[in-house]
């Protein structure tokens, strides 16, 4: 008997114990400093960094959403910031229409719930009946945690929000929400502090407390005759915004200070097709370093020269100083920046693009291909003159596959036996000086 005893009490002693610490954790949660400092008396808080990064975010898929672009970079009094302000609105009549659903199906859940509650507990102090009647202490447990259930569900349902009808719930939100939108309908936002005010204004709206500080509104100021205005309500539009003016004042307007003048036009970057015109100062500084030539972010004459040459050298169909379209640029841009500092040590816009790979060889082959070409003529001068190649390397060590000092001292040793005229060029090489040398003419 006395055993069984200090069983059930020391279990009642841990469920009170249990139920006090869950009590005292709920007091201390996350408002503890709150309580202590309420908001604080610093400026920036921990969570300034992330916030700005989260709004940087969200203001850019406003602007998406709003067809303007891909990010918000808008200057201060662009009128676009007012159709941000009217987007933002609509991204939060749909996360407040999501909320209102909830609060709707919570209300209707606790009558159920409530139900399904009293039915497990019949049910299960019929069990404990059935096997095991005399245990009365085991039916006072079950009947009292049950109670405490359901005491629970009902304190959860007891705020205000959750007690009142959907409908008059509904209705409040609405009405406020177009209120608000007419009361803006007349001005015009010019920054991005002033559209992320409005946005804020306009999300409170849906907050639990202002929902129930409207229905308080409603129940006491408007039975008593009192109209509800920006004095007496939490419903307040936003002080920010240049109010459009719709028909001529009666007294004189006082003007802000105006805007600044427009940036000036960007300057031309010498862009002629649509693909060139198309291009910004970096993509076109892109271009240029796989050219080799100045980066300078235009179209200037180095730049159309070396875009000559690359057509030429590629054997183009009608190559011109243009980048005429989408697949020139592709080509332009698939290959690496710079000549010399790539592993063929290429030397000029000429070299890099005809020596450019195709589908049947690779750049590295091509450049060994004519390195065995200059070889081979330096071994025909050496019988056919009687003269040396000083320090002639072997075959497989003079074929690098990169166009170093060796081969252009190889090129240079056989330029002047061979008939070339008078445009051959060494360093760097053309057109003419690699023709007589795979001919060895």
């Amino acid at each position: 008997m006395f055993p069984r005893f200090e069983l059930v009490s020391r279990a009642w002693r841990s469920i009170i114990a249990l139920t006090l610490a869950a009590l005292l954790s709920a007091c201390q949660g996350s408002g503890v400093g709150y309580l202590q400092n309420g908001i604080g008396s610093d400026l920036p808080s921990p969570s300034t960094g992330s916030a700005t990064l989260s709004h940087e975010i969200y203001f850019n898929y406003l602007c998406r959403q709003a067809g303007i672009g891909q990010s918000c970079r808008l200057l201060p009094y662009d009128a676009n910031w007012t159709l941000v302000v009217q987007q933002g609105m609509n991204d939060i009549d749909r996360r407040c229409d999501a909320y209102l659903q909830w609060l709707d199906d919570k209300k209707r859940s606790r009558g159920p719930l409530l139900s399904q509650v009293k039915d497990v507990q019949s049910a299960t102090a019929a069990l404990i009946g059935v096997f095991d009647p005399s245990n009365a202490i085991a039916l006072q447990v079950v009947a009292q945690a049950f109670n405490l259930i359901t005491r629970s569900i009902e304190n959860y349902h007891s705020r205000l929000l959750l007690e009142i009808e959907s409908s008059t719930v509904n209705s409040v939100v609405l009405r406020a929400r177009h209120q608000f939108r007419q009361e803006i309908s007349d001005r015009a936002f010019n920054s991005r502090p002033e559209a992320e005010y409005a946005l804020r204004s306009y999300l409170r709206l849906c907050l639990p407390f202002a929902i129930e500080t409207n229905i308080n509104n409603y129940t006491t100021l408007v039975s008593q005759g009192i109209r509800l205005d920006d004095s007496n309500s939490i419903n307040q539009a936003p002080v920010v915004g240049r109010r459009l003016l719709r028909e001529a004042p009666e007294s004189p307007v006082i003007f802000i200070k105006p805007p600044p003048p427009p940036p000036p036009p960007p300057v031309p970057l010498g862009g002629v097709t649509n693909v060139e015109l198309s291009l910004q100062k970096p993509d076109i500084r892109q271009v240029q370093r796989r050219l080799c030539v100045t980066p300078s972010g235009r179209f200037d004459e180095e730049t159309r020269a070396a875009i000559l040459v690359a057509e030429t050298a590629m054997a183009a169909s009608a190559p011109n100083d243009q980048i005429d379209t989408g697949l020139e640029l592709d080509i332009l841009l698939a290959e690496a920046e710079g000549c010399a500092s790539t592993p063929f040590k290429f030397a000029s816009t000429f070299e890099k693009f005809h020596f450019r790979g195709n589908a049947t060889m690779r750049t590295r082959d091509r450049v060994k291909e004519f390195q065995g070409a200059a070889y081979r003529c330096v071994g025909d001068i050496e019988q056919r003159t009687s003269t040396t190649f000083p320090q002639k390397p072997a075959e497989t060590a003079f074929a690098t596959g990169a166009l170093d000092g060796e081969t252009r001292r190889a090129v240079t040793f056989v330029a002047p036996h061979i008939r070339i005229d008078g445009t051959a060029s060494v360093n760097p090489l053309n057109f003419a000086t690699i023709e007589a040398v795979q001919n060895c003419l």
